[in-house]
């Protein structure tokens, strides 16, 4: 806990803090750019795939869990293909990622909207296409919301990332990185990317990604005098957030 502790105090501090140019056009990026409705509440799902999932041997290990316990893939698989059309059994088949539906499936236990209104979550990806690709598979409502299942009392509302081919996600995996103004853009779109996920009411995502251990340290805060009138409380207050895999606890810096 004492991580978290010197955490919390970090990000209160002001310790971490934005030049001057680089927080105007974050929050630019923000109010014009992300697509977010800032005048109401929102989730965020954080999905990296990429080079986390297929190059680490740890992201391996727990992908492959995830399957393994899912079902027996080969006779799944063969009492598909004689079910259902050639196609629609291939996306049921193990990929080397988690599928979007887990992250989906955090949001069970926590109490639906209350007239039906959808949850508006925010998706942060490296993977845009096959995420929307997955969303689109999922069943809708009379008013286009994505149900999870259609016995679900939980709506949501996407809004994605912008995403500009031309920058691409991770400037390591390109070969030509680009000028000093594509890696600014990139870079402010990422640090746009974490000042969302970090604000929003509930957190999805997970610990593979050095990301969502970056995102938990801006949701930590030191507890009031208010809080600390709680019997055995912890000295910090973590806002909500829900791993869809992997790790349940980050670990202490550099591990």
């Amino acid at each position: 806990e004492i991580w978290d502790f010197v955490s919390a105090f970090m990000a209160r501090s002001g310790i971490l803090r934005f030049q001057p140019w680089i927080a105007r056009d974050v929050e630019e990026y923000v109010a014009v750019k992300s697509g977010l409705p800032l005048d109401v509440p929102y989730d965020a799902v954080h999905v990296r795939r990429g080079n986390s999932n297929t190059t680490e041997s740890e992201g391996e290990r727990f992908v492959a869990k995830y399957w393994n316990e899912a079902e027996k893939e080969t006779t799944r698989a063969q009492r598909l293909m004689s079910t259902f059309k050639p196609a629609q059994a291939q996306k049921m088949l193990p990929k080397d990622y988690i599928p979007f539906t887990q992250y989906l499936r955090q949001f069970d236990d926590i109490d639906c909207h209350s007239e039906g209104k959808p949850r508006i979550v925010y998706v942060a990806t490296d993977d845009p296409t096959e995420v929307q690709s997955e969303i689109n598979d999922l069943p809708k409502d009379a008013e286009g919301n994505t149900l999870l299942t259609k016995d679900t009392c939980h709506k949501f509302k996407f809004v994605f990332s912008p995403f500009d081919p031309s920058l691409g996600f991770h400037i390591e995996l390109d070969s030509d990185k680009g000028g000093c103004d594509e890696r600014y853009s990139r870079n402010v779109a990422s640090i746009a990317d974490l000042t969302i996920l970090a604000k929003s009411d509930v957190f999805v995502g997970e610990f593979n990604s050095n990301w969502g251990r970056l995102v938990r340290i801006f949701r930590l805060r030191m507890m009031s005098n208010d809080d600390s009138l709680i019997i055995g409380a912890r000295p910090v207050l973590l806002k909500e957030m829900k791993i869809a895999w992997g790790h349940t606890y980050p670990g202490p810096p550099g591990w």
